[in-house]
């Protein structure tokens, strides 16, 4: 996934300040069990985007041992500009990755405009090709496999934008 862990974890301390433990959590719930990470995963990100200036250890929502992370103004900036700025040759699980991202951490103006951002790249892109009789080759089998990933997640992308958001 070209998305950073830093670039999700703002996006979720963006919705609302969490522990390293809420943010693994929140993290395997949106992009299911095979992204599930070990939550030291999470802590030296979030350690990283302190050294930027991204996040900061809320004193009061801490208690004992369990930190509490809240985004900073600059770390509100980079994840505003993150969540919505899809590149022109973004993979597509990363699109997908992104969508569900924002569907579990943002709220229903930034969600609307990430799916269109991602429908805006993913249609600029689509790919054009031709029917054939029949695959005969494993590079035919692979660019074959693309189109039907492509067209499918495209549909995906417009149900996504037609129906109303819980959150």
């Amino acid at each position: 996934m070209s998305a950073t862990l830093g670039d999700i974890l703002l996006v979720m301390l963006g919705d609302r300040p969490a522990s390293a433990y809420e943010l693994r959590q929140r993290h395997a719930e949106a992009l299911g069990a095979a992204h599930r990470l070990d939550v030291r995963r999470v802590e030296v990100a979030l350690v990283r985007l302190q050294r930027v200036g991204h996040v900061y250890t809320d004193q009061v929502l801490s208690h004992g041992a369990k930190r509490v992370w809240s985004i900073t103004e600059a770390g509100r900036h980079r994840q505003r500009s993150w969540i919505v700025d899809v590149g022109p040759e973004e993979a597509v699980e990363d699109l997908v990755a992104r969508v569900l991202i924002a569907l579990a951490a943002t709220d229903r103006a930034t969600f609307e405009a990430v799916v269109e951002s991602c429908l805006t790249r993913f249609e600029g892109r689509r790919p054009r090709v031709a029917r054939r009789a029949g695959v005969t080759t494993p590079a035919e089998a692979r660019s074959a496999f693309d189109t039907e990933v492509a067209k499918a997640t495209l549909r995906w992308l417009q149900q996504l934008r037609t129906h109303d958001r819980v959150a």
